[in-house]
């Protein structure tokens, strides 16, 4: 029989007090949650269970409903957010093809502007990712929108390399990086067991972006032009991303104090060793993008 030993994880319970009152008593303020544990459980596991309990309580609006209407509402409004970030981006291709002979210019030129979308949808998600933890996800979330549409309206104008980098790499890829991050950090506060297949059902939205756009601007472009395309597309982002801002809501507690980048987070080896490995990983997963 496998030896037991108690885990200690101490909770800080602050003002939310349970309203059942067996529950409320055995909850105090700076109180100690004890589980039994088998020696034979690994130290992830209990590290990853003390986690849960400290995040729960302190950052968030109880526990996930893990399922429901609501929660699958979020998921799906997910999905359309991914349509236009990481779908557009997929989708660059077709583009990167017209503007070689619309701009007569470069494909290595011309891969500027796809590449800043992703640069700016990952650099730019490092803050608002920070801002959504303060609060801030409606406003945040609402700017990545309007800069998604409005860059492709502006697009939809542009007859000059600098103008299209300008508004389709750099106005829409700072929209991008206030869309993507903070969607799916809202998203995974909904669920805990079906987290993985909720977040699977969202960023499956890449693959739905990369069918849609190619095939509408393959119809489009021979029929009303370059800029009705654009338009078409630009009125799509406007329906789905209005929708999506209706329909999502966050239940991350505002966190006002602390740094922007959390150097302490470093210090965990595990973490640590897979940021380096994410680091050169995506050195080569964009080259067959462009």
């Amino acid at each position: 029989m496998a030896k037991t030993s108690p885990v200690f994880v101490m909770v800080d319970s602050g003002n939310n007090e349970p309203k059942d009152k067996s529950t409320r008593q055995s909850l105090r303020p700076s109180r100690s949650i004890i589980f039994e544990t088998s020696d034979e459980e690994t130290d992830t596991k209990k590290l990853a269970r003390d986690h849960l309990c400290v995040e729960y309580e302190n950052n968030f609006d109880g526990p996930p409903p893990d399922g429901g209407v609501k929660a699958w509402t979020q998921a799906l409004m997910a999905h359309f957010v991914v349509i236009n970030t990481w779908g557009t981006i997929n989708s660059f291709g077709i583009f990167q093809t017209f503007y070689r002979d619309f701009l007569s210019r470069s494909a290595s030129e011309i891969s500027w502007i796809g590449s800043m979308q992703v640069f700016f949808l990952f650099v730019v998600g490092v803050f608002t990712g920070r801002l959504t933890d303060a609060g801030y996800f409606r406003a945040v979330f609402a700017s990545g929108s309007t800069l998604v549409v409005l860059g492709s309206l502006a697009a939809s104008f542009s007859t000059q390399y600098w103008q299209l980098f300008l508004s389709q790499g750099l106005c829409m890829g700072l929209g991008m990086g206030g869309l993507f991050c903070p969607v799916i950090a809202v998203l995974s506060t909904y669920f805990s067991r079906r987290r993985n297949l909720a977040i699977g059902v969202a960023i499956s939205g890449s693959a739905t972006g990369g069918m849609i756009y190619p095939v509408i601007a393959r119809q489009l472009l021979p029929m009303i032009g370059f800029s009705w395309t654009m338009r078409v597309m630009a009125l799509i982002q406007l329906i789905t991303l209005l929708i999506a801002n209706f329909s999502m809501q966050s239940r991350i507690r505002p966190r006002r104090s602390g740094s922007v980048i959390e150097f302490s987070a470093f210090m965990e080896k595990p973490y640590l060793l897979f940021t380096i490995g994410m680091f050169f990983n995506f050195w080569g997963v964009y080259f067959a993008f462009y």
